[in-house]
């Protein structure tokens, strides 16, 4: 797997050449500048709206905005130990690559849709890459308190959450 070692494999930036800057700020600790810097390479992208929609659906469907226990201080092996939780060690660390198929991303009437499979393979990737916990912060400092991403996504959120929280946000970052 990608992080057949049982951490997560830092190395795997290498695999995503468009990532690198985002990777290496999030390995480096900045987790604020690498969320900054995911932004502005999402939006310089060939496809920067469909691909900024698709990240926002992404945070809402995985429960980032709503998760207290990222901010920006957690650090790899906290977020590592949040992996281990959500999806067990042995999940994530057997994963050999993101395994969607054709209609797990397609087009949609609110821009593109990811199966909740795709969504949960782009999560367990993130654990095996090692900046799980920036995506979160990602998803904080650009999506999760603005009132269109909101209002588009939040229906998104995992049921425990609408249950735990309503229409209510828990303000964590």
């Amino acid at each position: 797997g990608v992080a057949s070692d049982g951490v997560p494999n830092l190395r795997t930036a290498c695999l995503f050449p468009h990532k690198g800057p985002y990777i290496a700020q999030c390995i480096a600790g900045d987790v604020d500048g690498a969320a900054k810097t995911m932004y502005d390479l999402d939006r310089a992208g060939p496809l920067p709206d469909e691909t900024i929609d698709a990240s926002a659906k992404l945070c809402f469907f995985e429960g980032h905005c709503v998760n207290s226990n990222v901010t920006n201080r957690t650090t790899l092996a906290e977020a590592t130990r949040m992996c281990d939780e959500r999806f067990g060690r042995e999940t994530w660390t057997k994963l050999e690559k993101i395994n969607v198929g054709l209609f797990d991303i397609r087009a949609g009437v609110l821009g593109p849709h990811l199966s909740k499979k795709a969504e949960e393979q782009f999560a367990l990737m993130a654990c095996a890459m090692g900046n799980y916990h920036c995506d979160a912060i990602y998803c904080k400092q650009e999506f999760c308190d603005k009132d269109d991403w909101r209002s588009r996504f939040g229906k998104s959120r995992p049921k425990l959450m609408k249950t735990a929280h309503g229409d209510d946000y828990p303000h964590n970052y």
